[in-house]
């Protein structure tokens, strides 16, 4: 069981509630830079997964 399991998924939760009250307010320009945060995000949670499981390249 990993170590902070309790805590990711506490956050996991509490960024889910936190972006459907922003998307509800959100234009599309918002809404394409929230896109744009997220991706970057998850670009480098991989990357760090990728280093530290040795995958070389992309």
């Amino acid at each position: 069981m990993s170590k902070y399991k309790s805590e990711v998924d506490a956050l996991a939760e509490h960024v889910e509630e936190v972006i459907e009250i922003l998307i509800s307010h959100m234009d599309e320009e918002d809404l394409l830079n929230l896109h744009a945060i997220g991706v970057g995000i998850c670009q480098r949670v991989a990357e760090e997964l990728k280093e530290r499981i040795g995958i070389k390249g992309d």
